[in-house]
This record gives C-alpha cells, structure tokens and sequence, in this order.
C-alpha cells in the first residue's frame, strides 16, 4: 500500500519512523520512573527521569512536526497530518501521498 508514497520516495519516512520511536522510550522512561519512586530512597532520581521523559516526548513530537516535509516547497507534512486529518485516519492519509498536497511534486518528479 505504501511502496509509492510520496514520503518513502522523499527520503522521509526515517524521521517518521524517529518520531514514532520516541514514544516508547519516554514509557519506558515513565515506568522506570515509577519503578524507582516505589521504593522512596532518592526522591530525585523519579522526577528528574519524569522530567526526562516528559521532555523527550515533547522534543521528539516538534521535531517530527518540523522534519517531516516537501523537499520542494518545504510544507509540514506531518503536521498537515495531524492537523487537518481525523485523528484515526492521520497516519494513513500521511503515507498513502502519492504527491505534495501543497505543491503537487509527485512521485519520482
């Protein structure tokens, strides 16, 4: 279904993929966090990895929002996605692209 995406022919999809590997992370982060906070000893140690994760959620969210984009005219991509899509339908309108939504530069063009 994706093999002619306008973002896999870009050159974009691995900072799709980046941004989907942070959410993960700051789970795992979280749950260390809350893992740590049980036993009570150092109190700093759970909310600095909470700030961490915190943090890294919002880092790996605008910097998904501002990379993912037309390497003709520069539009957001992803954050056209997100914005304007139905939030069960974003991802699938994302890759399923065949041209630039703003510009119209196609697939292989």
């Amino acid at each position: 279904m994706f093999n002619r995406s306008y973002l896999k022919s870009a050159g974009q999809t691995w900072k799709l993929y980046l941004f989907f590997l942070i959410f993960p992370l700051v789970g795992l982060a979280l749950v260390f966090s809350a893992l740590k906070g049980a036993g009570g000893e150092d109190v700093n140690l759970p909310i600095f990895l909470l700030l961490s994760g915190l943090g890294l959620s919002i880092s790996g969210f605008v910097l998904g929002v501002l990379t993912v984009k037309c390497p003709k005219c520069s539009s957001l991509l992803l954050w056209k996605a997100v914005k304007e899509q139905p939030h069960q339908n974003w991802y699938v309108w994302l890759m399923g692209l065949d041209k630039c939504p703003v510009c119209k530069n196609g697939y292989g063009d």
